[in-house]
């Protein structure tokens, strides 16, 4: 699913457009959010591999638009606190369940914690997976959209029984 999504996301992102100035948009972002936690955060010029991965972070949640997923300011609400300077989880989990959230850097983390990139970078989450499992179903059993929507509905009620982390909010909600 993840290399599928990686795909998908790539092809999206030659038809999305790019800010003109996201590098300096970026670098303001991460100097002072992780410059706490990351030392190569606190130079005047960031190298090309932290640019890098700070450009696949924007573009991941830029491509994520094109394929149809909408902000999910919900998404870091499903996560403790207190999670966020959990190594093991938040290395394993992410900060936020959703690349399409806000939720920018973990700038919770304390340097003491040691948390690598996977636990301060946002990322493809369990509910962007799950978001496009959702939005482009194979569903043949069923005619018409109309149809569908009870089966998808229920979907969605199971989820969110199994996992907060499947919570999807917008800014209004």
């Amino acid at each position: 699913m993840r290399k599928l999504l990686s795909i998908l996301m790539l092809l999206a992102m030659m038809v999305s457009n790019w800010y003109h100035n996201v590098m300096k948009l970026l670098y303001n972002w991460y100097i002072v959010q992780a410059g706490a936690i990351d030392p190569e955060a606190r130079k005047p010029l960031f190298d090309d591999k932290l640019m890098g991965q700070l450009i696949r972070f924007v573009s991941s949640h830029e491509v994520g638009h094109t394929l149809g997923l909408c902000h999910n300011f919900g998404s870091s609400n499903t996560v403790p606190v207190e999670k966020l300077r959990d190594k093991a989880w938040v290395e394993a989990n992410g900060h936020t369940s959703s690349i399409m959230d806000y939720a920018r850097f973990n700038y919770v983390a304390q340097p003491e914690d040691n948390i690598s990139y996977a636990g301060i970078f946002p990322r493809i989450g369990i509910y962007d997976e799950w978001g496009i499992d959702w939005g482009y179903p194979w569903l043949p059993q069923y005619n018409t959209p109309e149809a569908e929507e009870p089966y998808l509905n229920k979907w969605i009620i199971e989820k969110l029984k199994e996992d907060k982390r499947y919570t999807f909010g917008t800014e209004t909600d």
